[in-house]
């Protein structure tokens, strides 16, 4: 949800002040009130204020993400992102109709590339920002992206992602498809241990997926494999099939 309110702190750069009015139906006023319903958790009432700010504002992009994002939260993803779209065409250089553009192309995975690009843009007005960090990293070592390392790397050197479980997977999963694999095998380790090793056995579980999926020696899947089934016990039986069933392959 946190995410939903990262135009908050830019809607002052967008040319709107979010202050009193004593006319209750400018736009200022309106867009107002739609950030306070949005904060509130209202997001009918935030998409409908927002709406009616951009009916007079054709040129502001901050009514036309806050629209955007309350039918993301209804679950109209085709109207948020053509809202969203319409955003960065009124908006072309704001950051934050950029990454909203692109956190909701992210969502599909046949928009990947055009998620990734648009992210890409993002960053370019708002260098190291943390969330468009996290998605152009995401998205990069799905897609093996050339700049993936790049970001990765920014992404590493910030305190807060300094134990960070999700970034190590990350990194193991980019050397893993390098065929580096001692590095791979390093970042994965250092993931298991962030998280309590045997505590995460769904980690194991992706761990060993990876490994055979970028067809490491079976060796090391198998240990993955075996780590998983001995942490899941009877829990999540259908997954445990699976994993037994493969080890038999390998």
């Amino acid at each position: 949800m946190k995410n939903h309110f990262r135009f908050y702190s830019t809607l002052l750069t967008a040319g709107v002040i979010l202050c009193g009015c004593s006319d209750s139906n400018t736009a200022a006023e309106k867009l107002n009130h739609a950030v306070n319903q949005a904060r509130n958790g209202n997001w009918q009432l935030a998409g409908k204020y927002a709406q009616d700010v951009a009916l007079v504002s054709e040129k502001a992009s901050a009514p036309l993400i806050l629209s955007a994002l309350a039918y993301e939260k209804d679950g109209e993803y085709n109207k948020a992102l053509d809202l969203a779209r319409q955003a960065v065409n009124a908006s072309p250089d704001d950051f934050t109709a950029l990454y909203t553009l692109g956190r909701l192309y992210s969502h599909d995975h046949q928009r990947h590339s055009e998620a990734f690009t648009t992210l890409e843009e993002a960053l370019i007005r708002k260098p190291g920002d943390t969330n468009t960090l996290i998605l152009l990293c995401n998205l990069g070592v799905i897609r093996q992206e050339p700049n993936t390392d790049k970001y990765l790397n920014l992404l590493k050197q910030k305190p807060e992602f300094a134990t960070s479980l999700e970034l190590h997977f990350l990194l193991g999963m980019r050397q893993a498809e390098k065929r580096n694999i001692e590095a791979a095998k390093r970042f994965m380790l250092a993931a298991l241990n962030k998280c309590g090793g045997m505590k995460k056995p769904d980690i194991i579980y992706d761990i060993a997926n990876c490994f055979d999926r970028c067809r490491f020696p079976a060796s090391e899947s198998r240990k993955f494999y075996n780590l998983y089934v001995r942490a899941r016990g009877k829990k999540d039986p259908a997954k445990v099939i699976a994993a037994k069933k493969r080890l038999r392959q390998l």
